[in-house]
């Protein structure tokens, strides 16, 4: 069936990677270990999504609880996103974002909609611009859209150009960056003036631009009050088919596959 397939397929590689022919035995236990979890966490969604016969499932708790995609997902850990603990640590800071009721939320890096999608239902008078260089992950977020019944105050596009900050209202906008080290050339106030009346929730990259947080807060120290955001650790509610696996399986369940710390800055300007 689908799963034995799955299993060979998986095993084929597992045995490609073992024979290459390479001195550095790290590199490998690394890549080994990287093709393990995802394998791993490819099974559980299975169990997740078992009675999902159209391919769609609900995020089952959390801030964005309700909230429909559609496997797979083409940015993020789809686990984590479902159980409602992924990026956990921004809750609150999103909270208090529907409170402001924004007019417009800006999402560069949006992937499959996760947040541009889960804030325009908690946003029913926002419109909604989301960005990314994955064509797939566009079509995604598209179709994430389509199911919430959100797709006419959703836009989507390719590449921001920084040019197009100022066509959102200062003091009703919300910007949401999450591009890979790409932060460091687009946040720039000098550049582009009109972020210094732009709210701002960005995720920081320094193993892809070292020094980006110094320097963001050296950018946007005068123009915003500014708060470190730091990852946490955090456990799920585990549904019933899921409750019972190992711990390794309940680790899985909220692992969100970081190469590394990724920490957010939440900025508020102070001149609307």
């Amino acid at each position: 069936g689908d799963s034995m397939d799955f299993d060979q397929k998986f095993l084929q590689e597992v045995r490609r990677v073992a024979n290459t022919d390479t001195a550095d035995a790290r590199q490998i236990n690394t890549h080994l270990l990287g093709m393990l979890i995802w394998h791993r966490s490819r099974l559980i969604e299975q169990c997740l999504t078992e009675n999902a016969t159209d391919g769609t499932v609900e995020v089952s708790d959390g801030l964005l609880k309700g909230l429909v995609m559609r496997l797979p997902v083409h940015a993020g850990n789809a686990l984590p996103m479902l159980l409602g603990t992924y990026e956990s640590e921004l809750h609150p800071h999103l909270a208090a974002a529907v409170q402001r009721d924004y007019r417009h939320i800006v999402n560069i890096g949006c992937g499959d909609g996760y947040y541009l999608v889960g804030l325009a239902r908690l946003l029913p008078l926002a419109r909604c611009f989301g960005h990314d260089t994955n064509p797939a992950a566009q079509e995604g977020c598209r179709q994430t859209a389509l199911l919430n019944g959100v797709a006419e105050r959703v836009t989507i596009g390719g590449l921001f150009d920084g040019g197009d900050f100022a066509q959102h209202p200062p003091g009703a906008t919300l910007v949401i960056c999450d591009i890979e080290g790409g932060e460091d050339a687009l946040l720039n106030p000098t550049a582009f003036p009109a972020l210094q009346r732009l709210d701002i929730i960005v995720e920081l990259h320094e193993m892809y631009s070292v020094g980006v947080t110094e320097r963001l807060l050296q950018r946007f120290a005068a123009t915003h009050t500014i708060t470190h955001v730091m990852h946490q650790a955090k456990r799920a509610h585990l549904p019933m088919n899921i409750n019972g696996f190992t711990e390794l399986d309940e680790m899985l369940c909220t692992y969100e596959g970081r190469g590394g710390p990724t920490p957010w800055l939440v900025m508020h300007a102070r001149a609307t």
